[in-house]
């Protein structure tokens, strides 16, 4: 699974629940749009690291996000 796609799978969870909004994100829109429009976006850990805190991903979640980025933890 790419970034995007666990992001957005991520993202949309989190929004349709109610969960998030895209505020809470703290990710600015030139950002969010580059994420969207590019299979091959590779986050760097700091961006993984605040969007782990900001989406309030469980432990499972994140560990999703994370390798998905390239990273093991």
């Amino acid at each position: 699974m790419t970034f995007n796609q666990a992001f957005f799978k991520l993202y949309d969870e989190k929004l349709l629940s109610g969960k998030i909004t895209f505020a809470q994100l703290k990710m600015n829109k030139m950002l969010f749009t580059q994420i969207s429009n590019s299979k091959d976006y590779k986050p760097d850990r700091e961006l993984v690291d605040s969007l782990v805190i900001n989406m309030k991903l469980n432990d499972e979640e994140a560990k999703m996000l994370y390798q998905s980025a390239g990273f093991e933890d």
